[in-house]
């Protein structure tokens, strides 16, 4: 059985999951998302990948991308979002990144009761940011989306 090297700062990474899931549940902005099976489901499909390198830059970049999305607090934005967290993690170094993002974005979709057609879009969403699509070109402005990167809020 292969082993993953272990880096001290890995070891943290279930305590900072931890961490991360009760900052947002103190938040009270999560929406209607259920994190007891939103925790499951990440641990019981990616399980050791969010130890491996790549595995847990993914998780924390696509972590970024959910708290600039709750702090920006825009309306029509959430696609946008979506493919922002799915092209950054794309952009980390190491093998596990695609599988933990993949999982990472279904899990939020199966905890987050909702609308079917909803979901479909922000499957779209994540899928093209993982293959490397122009984020910003197909969300923002067409969708109707007044988030500025550059500045981080919620106008142009």
């Amino acid at each position: 059985m292969q082993r993953f090297p272990v880096r001290p700062s890995l070891l943290l990474l279930p305590f900072l999951l931890v961490l991360v899931l009760c900052t947002v549940c103190a938040e009270g902005r999560s929406g209607a998302a259920q994190w007891g099976t939103f925790t499951r489901c990440v641990g019981r499909r990616a399980g050791r990948l969010l130890f491996s390198p790549g595995g847990s830059c993914a998780a924390t970049r696509m972590y970024g991308q959910f708290r600039a999305m709750n702090r920006a607090n825009c309306k029509k934005c959430d696609k946008y979002f979506h493919c922002m967290a799915n092209s950054l993690a794309m952009s980390c170094r190491g093998r596990h990144k695609r599988r933990v993002a993949e999982v990472i974005s279904l899990c939020r979709e199966v905890s987050q009761p909702g609308n079917p057609k909803d979901r479909r879009g922000d499957e779209a969403a994540n899928r093209f940011g993982r293959n490397g699509g122009n984020c910003g070109a197909r969300y923002l402005r067409s969708y109707g989306c007044a988030y500025n990167p550059r500045t981080g809020r919620c106008k142009w």
